[in-house]
């Protein structure tokens, strides 16, 4: 999620703390507005204000107000949030941890809870899988380049082990393909601002004993690879390489069993958001400018509502760095931070109309955002 300059540089990390610290002096948390089951809702963490923000997608599509609560503040700098079965995950790249929490009660402080990662950890990203019983959050260490392997409680939580990772440098995105998770590793080199190469490493998970799961192989792509999408219809990985934010950027695909690709596009660079739409077999790409692909074979889908949103956020300087799907693949979120702290939003696009459906206005920085459906 967080761009090239927030790579790297310690100075920059000390600083950025300073901001992410800065936020009000009292927190109320607030529950999130329910009226009926199931709701659908847009979890966003901000990175600036520390807080995880739920907007009631149902309130907002009947013109019902309100419809976003701050439920609670997550750790220093928030990089990136999911949401699995019944809980959310934040990880926290400055605070060197994860916060889980309770999808129906997240205001609730007894049923969340923070899992620390270790001393220079700086985490990226996460992905969910469940081993028989037990269900593990897998961490992508940048700074140690590391795969923390956390097991998750109802009340508490644990690292049960960190995996060094030597195929490549700095993880980044993460997904699972079942008896696998691959990593994108993205190469940064610091002392140059430069990109040493790029690749996606595969770790076994496929064992119920996690003191055996390994690296095994890798793939060279092209350089700076940030995000991964799979399609397990077609066992194929989505892999999308930034690039040097000079250059152009890449999106290519693989076949997950042959390690072979498939085929390929060029991107501007800069490109960092990826989401996969199942349903429709479309890929939908946010970094300068949102883009839209036919996931088979990687040709552009023309929407007008997506270049009037990149030129809305281009004399800021900004960028889109997260895309999440609704449930009925029906309308588009995409978060666009302004680091001004002027006008920092989540734009909603109706897929369906090409229409630009509204903006969430929040206080800090959306640097991610999730959709989810809340039973009862």
């Amino acid at each position: 999620m967080r761009s090239m300059f927030f790579r790297g540089a310690a100075a920059t990390i000390v600083i950025f703390s300073v901001f992410a610290c800065s936020g009000p002096d009292e927190f109320l948390p607030q529950e999130p507005w329910r009226d009926s089951y199931p709701v659908h809702e847009l979890w966003v963490a901000e990175d600036i204000s520390e807080a995880v923000s739920v907007v009631n997608l149902d309130r907002w599509q009947t013109g019902i107000a309100p419809h976003t609560a701050q439920p609670f503040l997550a750790g220093s700098i928030p990089n990136y949030i999911t949401v699995f079965e019944d809980k959310g995950y934040v990880v926290n790249s400055g605070a060197n941890s994860i916060t889980v929490f309770s999808l129906r009660n997240p205001e609730d402080s007894g049923k969340r809870y923070n899992v620390a990662l270790g001393a220079g950890t700086s985490p990226w990203a996460a992905a969910l899988v469940r081993q028989g019983s037990v269900l593990y959050a897998l961490v992508t260490g940048y700074e140690d380049n590391t795969l923390s392997v956390v097991r998750i409680g109802e009340t508490g939580g644990s690292l049960v082990r960190k995996i060094s990772l030597a195929n490549g440098t700095h993880p980044e995105g993460i997904v699972s393909t079942g008896d696998s998770v691959w990593i994108a590793m993205c190469g940064f080199d610091a002392p140059t601002w430069g990109y040493n190469d790029g690749y996606i490493t595969q770790v076994d998970i496929s064992s119920a004993d996690v003191t055996v799961w390994q690296e095994t192989e890798s793939i060279a792509v092209a350089p700076n690879p940030q995000t991964l999408a799979w399609n397990d219809a077609q066992a194929e990985i989505f892999v999308l390489s930034t690039g040097n934010y000079v250059d152009t950027g890449k999106l290519a695909v693989y076949n997950a069993a042959t390690r072979e690709q498939k085929r390929d596009k060029a991107l501007p660079s800069g490109m960092s958001a990826l989401t996969l739409d199942k349903s429709n077999g479309r890929l939908y790409i946010g970094g300068g400018v949102i883009l839209c692909l036919n996931a088979a074979t990687l040709e552009e889908v023309a929407y007008q509502s997506f270049q009037q949103a990149a030129d809305a956020i281009a004399p800021s300087y900004g960028w889109f760095p997260s895309l999440a799907l609704d449930a009925s693949a029906k309308f588009l979120f995409a978060a666009a931070p302004d680091y001004s702290l002027v006008n920092n939003r989540v734009f909603a696009f109706n897929l369906e109309t090409d229409t630009q459906a509204g903006t969430f206005s929040f206080a800090g920085c959306p640097i991610s955002i999730v959709c989810a459906t809340i039973t009862k």
